[in-house]
């Protein structure tokens, strides 16, 4: 059926181009023919002028005279050009004709080709309607809801709803904002870390970064059976290239998992796979639980911590790069221009790539956020740089409650020597914290060593 909608289309187009193009074209109306006219015109005027009396009768002849000589000057001329206007019509008729020709071949083909190209024929209809019915789209407008209602009355519950239908969406940075808001207002149950955790992997393609690590280790301080957690923790190992570690926490996992569980042949399979590619025997991997009060491990740089991938994903991010060229306005292409530039450890071309994000949604937090981590990395042994403190303030003024901006703006302040500030900003992010927060304890002291 769609093939027969394109083909009347094609023939109508067709039918419009080639018409006006081969219609039979005639000598235009001979210009002695309207000269004629116009001069009689003018003769029948002298005449009543005269009847008038508005004119003597030496007068009119004279002017009768000049008229008639002007008609036999245009019979001349239209007599001298008459072969010549033929000559141009015949000219005229054949170069519409090869017009004609032409469109009838280029037009058809060219079409089919663009298609080809571009098109899709065997993608199914897609009519408004259903789309307004779809689940994804009324997950949309509810959550667009929820985000505009939000933002009038904050609440720990609206936001993890939200950050929930992000996730869904696969807006994976935006329910990461979402769930971080949502603890920052008291929400810090187990479930809420995990919900973040994966979030901040999800965004990040996977990885396990330093964000999402805290998260898990503080979802097993609350919960230290959480199989969730020591999953992703033992993954993280695996993507640093520490695969027995990573088998130690995942044969502790399994060794603590019900038979019937439903993630135990997820397990096996990371396992048998882990062991395979490093050459290990898992039987001979000691189970081990994952280390709640070490620091976060060490990362090496991106390059080096992909290893062999690292070659193709350097070509697909440059294809990224390529695209965005082309396609300016794409808010969420940048930021994952941004994040990719930031697992290959080149903050300078993500701290340009969230630049872009951020030209485009000025007031929106996440760009901001994900300038700022670019711009922290690439100010390298300083932990503060300035146009890092400067996007933090951004974040603050657009969101005041924001634990991220609260802290670092905070920091700069104490570092700037204004411990005033430092101390209203830092015990506002106290309030914030959940009672059992682990950060409760060291920004209290921090606090205390700014004084009185």
């Amino acid at each position: 059926m769609i093939w027969l909608v394109f083909a009347v289309i094609l023939v109508a187009v067709l039918a419009l181009l080639l018409v006006p193009l081969l219609r039979p074209q005639t000598t235009a109306t001979a210009r002695l023919g309207y000269d004629v006219a116009v001069y009689k015109d003018q003769l029948a005027e002298v005449a009543r002028d005269c009847e008038r009396g508005l004119l003597t009768e030496s007068q009119a002849a004279g002017v009768r005279t000049e008229i008639q000589r002007r008609l036999l000057a245009a019979a001349d001329a239209d007599g001298r050009a008459a072969a010549p206007d033929e000559r141009r019509l015949e000219t005229g008729r054949r170069l519409r004709l090869v017009a004609g020709m032409l469109v009838l071949t280029v037009v058809p083909l060219g079409t089919l080709l663009i298609y080809g190209l571009l098109g899709s024929p065997d993608l199914p209809g897609q009519p408004y309607a259903a789309r307004l019915n779809s689940p994804q789209f009324q997950l949309t407008a509810m959550a667009d809801r929820l985000a505009r209602h939000l933002q009038t009355q904050p609440d720990a519950r609206g936001y993890v709803a939200l950050g929930t239908s992000y996730g869904k969406l696969g807006r994976w940075e935006d329910a990461a904002v979402a769930f971080r808001r949502a603890i920052s207002l008291g929400a810090g149950d187990v479930d809420i870390q995990i919900a973040l955790g994966q979030a901040l992997a999800m965004a990040n393609q996977g990885e396990v970064g330093p964000e999402s690590h805290a998260a898990f280790v503080q979802a097993l301080r609350l919960d230290a059976h959480n199989p969730q957690a020591r999953f992703y923790l033992g993954l993280e190992q695996a993507q640093l290239g520490k695969i027995r570690e990573a088998i130690a926490i995942w044969r502790d996992l399994e060794r603590d998992s019900p038979p019937d569980a439903p993630w135990r042949a997820v397990l096996k399979s990371q396992i048998d796979g882990a062991a395979k590619e490093a050459k290990i025997d898992p039987s001979t991997v000691t189970p081990q639980a994952p280390a709640l009060d070490s620091p976060p491990p060490e990362r090496p740089s991106g390059p080096a911590m992909l290893g062999p991938q690292a070659g193709m994903i350097r070509q697909m991010v440059g294809k990224l790069a390529a695209r965005m060229e082309k396609t300016p306005d794409d808010f969420e292409g940048w930021m994952r221009l941004s994040r990719s530039y930031r697992v290959l450890n080149e903050p300078d071309k993500a701290k340009a790539a969230a630049a872009k994000a951020v030209a485009l949604r000025p007031n929106d937090t996440a760009p901001l956020l994900m300038l700022a981590e670019a711009q922290q990395a690439a100010g390298g042994a300083e932990t503060l740089p300035d146009d890092f403190v400067k996007t933090m303030t951004r974040v603050l003024k657009l969101d005041p409650n924001n634990p991220q901006a609260l802290y670092y703006v905070g920091a700069a302040k104490v570092k700037a020597g204004d411990k005033a500030g430092a101390k209203v900003l830092w015990e506002k992010l106290l309030r914030g914290l959940p009672a059992n927060s682990p950060q409760r304890a060291d920004l209290s002291w921090r606090i205390e060593a700014l004084g009185k």
